[in-house]
């Protein structure tokens, strides 16, 4: 009689465990984690991603923009400001589109000329073929893992990491939205437990400034970020990977020691126009696994002319130790004369992409950076 009152407790083993097997299951259907996220205990200290060249905006109030096309040329999609510009809706709600003329002046809240939010710049990332998201609310170490995953983040603050003031503003439409003067956007490309660095959309630079600074700034407007990453499964058609001042030429794929100088040589150019064509500034290093383009290139391989099976081409330079080290007279600028490096050897500090692995002396001093004042043009 008392079996009949307790069967749990007498049922057969492979029951059990069959129990216990599907709790165990929940749970961890419960706690899994959602793709890309990394959890902030398994975070890096420090985290830097190379290769991202940034570029001044063209307008008062397009920093938007400029952030948004640069962060699709470092995916390898090449859209001009002007374009992405005159793609973007108009509208009285930052939310839904750009509020007011791009060329006012700057540090004025809706309805009067202002800027846009994140939502709409998703939205065009997404009509160009990228997973984009806008974020609102996004925590600090979200962020972090798009970082340490290798994927660039926009991020909206005030001026340069200033403190600002949100302000609730109601569109035409009845949505409300927080906005606040000198609205800004950056691109953030890497962080260490004092700093993060970005690329600012005003000037094209990278730059430092103190974690802290950073946070206060960016949570004025609600923490508000678009994150992403190019589509993998819909490359864009070739004519959009290259722009069109670079379509022409051959590529090359940088060797461990190589040099611009000597490169240069090798294809008929100068070291000048293979840098530019190349977004590669000061201090001109390259990097093993580095592609080049060629501008207007001599192909290394040439075929030999019949009546002449004996002579190599006489077109073709060809490097040398001393004409690789030469030096250009004709320019005041930096020598490229750095050989390509693994960038695993390099402090991560010199992974400040928008002028290609400067040194720590040549990065900006934050507080300095968060007390210049400036307007924009």
């Amino acid at each position: 009689m008392n079996q009949q009152h307790y069967p749990c407790k007498h049922a057969p083993r492979r029951i059990r465990q069959a129990f216990l097997q599907l709790l165990v299951c929940l749970v961890l259907l419960l706690t899994v984690q959602q793709p890309g996220l990394v959890l902030a205990e398994d975070l890096p200290p420090s985290a830097m991603i190379p290769g991202f060249v940034g570029h001044a905006q063209s307008h008062s109030l397009s920093c938007e923009a400029r952030s948004a096309v640069d962060w699709m040329a470092f995916w390898g999609v090449y859209v001009t400001e002007a374009e992405f510009l005159s793609r973007l809706p108009a509208s009285d709600n930052p939310d839904e589109g750009f509020v007011g003329n791009v060329d006012d002046l700057w540090g004025n809240i809706p309805p009067q000329s202002y800027g846009v939010h994140a939502r709409p710049i998703a939205a065009l990332l997404r009509e160009y073929g990228f997973q984009a998201e806008a974020r609102r609310g996004i925590s600090w170490d979200e962020v972090r893992s798009e970082i340490a995953a290798g994927r660039p983040v926009i991020v909206w603050v005030i001026g340069q990491m200033w403190r600002g003031i949100p302000q609730s503003y109601t569109s035409t439409d009845g949505s409300t939205t927080n906005v606040a003067r000198f609205e800004h956007t950056m691109v953030l490309i890497g962080y260490d437990p004092s700093y993060v660095y970005v690329v600012d959309a005003f000037s094209g630079q990278a730059q430092a400034f103190s974690v802290d600074a950073f946070l206060r700034s960016w949570e004025v407007l609600d923490k508000m970020a678009v994150t992403g990453q190019r589509e993998p499964s819909s490359p864009p058609p070739e004519e959009e990977q290259v722009p069109a001042t670079e379509a022409q030429g051959s590529t090359y794929i940088v060797q461990r020691g190589d040099y611009l100088v000597a490169l240069a040589q090798q294809f008929g150019v100068t070291w000048q126009e293979l840098a530019e064509v190349n977004h590669i500034k000061y201090p001109f290093v390259i990097y093993p696994g580095q592609s080049l383009i060629i501008p207007g290139a001599i192909e290394p391989e040439q075929a030999e002319p019949e009546d002449q099976p004996d002579e190599p081409p006489a077109s073709i330079p060809q490097p040398s130790p001393t004409t690789a080290e030469t030096i250009p007279t004709e320019t005041p600028e930096p020598t490229p004369l750095l050989p390509a490096r693994d960038p695993e050897e390099m402090v991560h500090k010199a992974f400040l992409p928008a002028v290609d692995y400067m040194s720590e002396t040549h990065l900006p001093k934050p507080h300095g950076m968060a007390r210049q004042i400036f307007r924009k043009p």
